[in-house]
């Protein structure tokens, strides 16, 4: 694990959606070898409001590189206590589970993607190839 900053750069940003929209993705991309972490998010209905934006705790799952044991572990208890999650899939990896057999399986394959999607839950990309970023010198990551 790298250690932690010891100074951090503050930043605020304001988003105007327009009205009626009903989900917003942020994505926020890292230049470097490290994490993001947030706090004092909220949503406000205008510049003028002034409650608690929230009155619970929010939590989004989500799960790496869309591995088999995902769908028969995770996804069960996840649909039977109607939580949805987020299944960020290598896709060559999925194309190579759609030619295996399924005691051969690591991946999950294109049929059980869709099945994933199905059940409500997002299905995101996590690459084509999964390379390793932290090895790759900067003509590769352009």
């Amino acid at each position: 694990m790298l250690p932690a900053v010891t100074t951090w750069t503050p930043m605020s940003a304001s988003i105007q959606v327009p009205e009626g929209i009903v989900s917003l993705t942020v994505f926020h991309i890292l230049s470097s070898v490290g994490s993001l972490s947030i706090d004092e998010a909220s949503l406000v209905a205008g510049s003028r409001y002034s409650g608690t934006p929230f009155d619970h705790g929010m939590v989004t799952l989500s799960f790496d590189d869309a591995w088999t044991s995902q769908l028969t572990d995770a996804v069960p208890v996840m649909n039977a206590n109607n939580i949805k999650g987020t299944f960020a899939v290598i896709t060559s990896e999925m194309q190579n589970a759609d030619l295996q057999l399924p005691e051969d399986q690591v991946y999950l394959n294109t049929a059980e993607m869709r099945t994933i999607q199905d059940g409500g839950h997002e299905i995101a990309s996590h690459s084509r190839t999964h390379p390793d970023l932290t090895i790759l010198s900067p003509s590769d990551l352009s």
